[in-house]
């Protein structure tokens, strides 16, 4: 049934808001806040915010410069990154205005183009009732993060995209271009985080990477988010050109569950760096990338239960945080290698976090990937300890993919097995989550055997593992492209376990990167003693690539250098070699062809904790 809140019968307030020429109501709900915007020929545009049964206006009176000859009508609203976006029009032109916190409203795009345009949010029309017109990628529709030049709006462009032109078609038919560049976030949200220190779970040290490429200090707000809703707030400072590095269980103490959310007033990148003695049995480390803004979907293609004198024991948890001031319904879609698929629907409370048993929900002996989908938005990570075999210890982690998609992308990836630099084992792991089986054809760019194919079929929904080793051969490094040939949507993993120099045992996982991007930035580095930080990058095009590194040292200048990289190979740089030791860095990798980078560190952190950990760099 439909209850009336405005009207003839919704009591307060009256029809129209006490006005007839009030028209185009357009409702927008962003968590427990309903929002309503209008336009009215005569006083123009307002947005009214509902506070119990009363509509309380939050925007000025008239959004355009000159009230007397600038009415603005047909509002449109959407919401964006905890921020609300308004889209209006009038006979001089269409605007575009965010709030920054209500009632405050910025103007982001002056009077430009007769009528109205559309601008995508989040994959949906930002548009005025006015004109018809829409903004484009090249003619593609609009769904990831862009900023136009001089000013300071925020559309959606496709995850593929690089810098470029956007089209604008305006209603009148008009047309034109507009460069953008795509740009760091100033929000970035990660499920996982510990500080458990005790006799039953072990021990945990979290650390906050910030990196702040830019050219002034960045204030940054830390809101750290417990398992009961509670939160605690935290505010640094990252230099100009510099990065910063928190200790979380200094400011939270011992034995916390956390989520995070990072705010910057400025455009950063954050990592999330954690080691940890799990269950004071399995020693090791893993990173992550933070998360952008939170998503209604989650895709992972590794997992197992596996505990059996072969394989070893596996333990796998799936941490979802919900940042939102509305509780979520969480579907998972455990995908077993069977070909089985096991449904199972988890509440997560408001502004707090919840942490899955998978052994327990699949049972144990299973390979699983997973599918997370949310009635809001929230943020999924999996975090998987092991003892690889019954010979390695450690654990890795890492946020679900947006998506699927036919494509994908790996820097790093070695088969090395000797006395000097120790032994490792690669895998890729193939996720089907369509009705079709997947036809995928793997090319290895290696440095000892040149290169090489392998052709695989993954059922439909349904996942499969290759053994790179079994394909290569030992001692081989080798860079990869996963493409599904007959354009089945699939996902790609590759996790490596290892003994590093036979000294360091562990393992690491990324998600494979969906398309080459010229640059890449990496929060997280250090040369420390005990520690051996890499940077592989890939060059999967046929032209050779001119790739510039900028080192930003805590603490110190900034250093650079630059190399170049043949078509269908790949390059590592020990970090060491050029900045030199006992030193924390941040990264940025600019290419004038498109790449792939990877960031691999090995290490002996703090004496008791041997491991390693990876990640694809945030690349724009």
């Amino acid at each position: 049934g439909w209850t009336e809140v405005v009207g003839p019968s919704g009591g307060t307030p009256a029809p129209g808001f006490g006005n007839n020429q009030n028209f185009a109501l357009v409702p927008l709900a962003r968590g427990s806040d309903l929002y309503v915007a209008s336009w009215n020929n005569n006083v123009g545009c307002r947005i009214r915010k509902r506070n119990g049964g009363n509509f309380n206006t939050i925007s000025t009176l008239n959004f355009g410069q000159n009230p007397a000859t600038d009415l603005n009508n047909a509002a449109v609203l959407k919401s964006y990154q905890g921020k609300l976006y308004a889209c209006t029009a009038n006979q001089n032109g269409y605007e575009i205005w965010r709030t920054t916190v209500p009632p405050s409203i910025d103007r982001l795009v002056p009077n430009s183009g007769p009528y109205g345009a559309t601008v995508a949010i989040e994959g949906h029309d930002f548009m005025n009732q006015q004109g018809s017109g829409e903004v484009t990628f090249n003619g593609a529709p609009a769904t990831d993060i862009l900023s136009w030049s001089d000013t300071l709006i925020e559309v959606m462009v496709p995850p593929k995209a690089t810098a470029g032109p956007v089209q604008v078609s305006q209603s009148n038919g008009d047309s034109n271009e507009v460069d953008f560049t795509v740009t760091l976030s100033d929000t970035y949200y990660f499920a996982e985080g510990s500080t458990r220190d005790n006799a039953i779970d072990g021990l945990y040290e979290e650390w906050l990477c910030l990196q702040n490429p830019g050219t002034t200090d960045a204030n940054v707000t830390l809101t750290y988010m417990l398992k009961d809703g509670a939160t605690e707030v935290q505010n640094v400072i990252v230099e100009k050109e510099s990065r910063n590095t928190i200790s979380v269980n200094d400011f939270l103490g011992p034995d916390k569950d956390v989520s995070t959310l990072v705010e910057s007033d400025q455009l950063i990148l954050a990592e999330r760096p954690m080691y940890f003695n799990y269950r004071n049995k399995w020693t090791g480390g893993h990173d992550v990338m933070g998360v952008p803004a939170p998503r209604d979907t989650y895709y992972f293609a590794e997992g197992t239960t596996r505990d059996n004198i072969y394989d070893g024991s596996y333990e796998e948890w799936l941490c979802l945080q919900n940042p939102q001031n509305t509780d979520a319904d969480v579907k998972v879609t455990y995908m077993l290698r069977t070909g089985q698929n096991i449904e199972v629907t988890y509440p997560v409370g408001a502004t707090s976090r919840e942490t899955i048993d998978v052994n327990t929900a699949v049972g144990p002996d299973q390979d699983v990937s997973m599918l997370v989908e949310s009635t809001v938005p929230i943020v999924a990570e999996r975090p998987m300890y092991f003892n690889y075999r019954n010979k390695w210890t450690g654990g890795h982690d890492v946020v679900g993919a947006p998506g699927p998609d036919t494509e994908f992308y790996f820097a790093e990836g070695t088969t090395r097995d000797n006395p000097t630099d120790g032994s490792f084992e690669e895998w890729l792991c193939l996720q089907n989550p369509s009705d079709t089986d997947a036809d995928v054809t793997i090319t290895y760019y290696t440095a000892q055997a040149g290169t090489q194919t392998e052709d695989v079929t993954v059922g439909a929904k349904s996942r499969y593992t290759v053994d790179v080793k079994l394909k290569l051969g030992a001692d081989v490094d080798t860079a990869c492209k996963v493409e599904s040939t007959n354009n089945v949507p699939i996902l790609a993993e590759r996790p490596i376990y290892f003994n590093y120099h036979s000294i360091w045992p562990g393992g690491h996982d990324v998600m494979g990167c969906n398309a080459p991007k010229r640059s890449y930035y990496f929060a997280e580095g250090t040369t420390l003693t005990d520690f051996n930080t890499y940077v592989a990058v890939m060059n999967p095009g046929a032209n050779t690539a001119t790739v510039n590194f900028t080192y930003l040292i805590e603490g110190e200048p900034s250093q650079q250098t630059t190399v170049t990289i043949d078509p269908s190979k790949r390059f590592t740089q020990d970090v060491a070699s050029v900045i030199g030791i006992n030193k924390n860095v941040s990264m940025t990798i600019v290419s004038d062809e498109p790449i792939v980078a990877e960031r691999p560190m090995y290490f002996g952190y703090k004496g008791w904790c041997a491991g390693g950990h990876d990640t694809l760099g945030y690349g724009i």
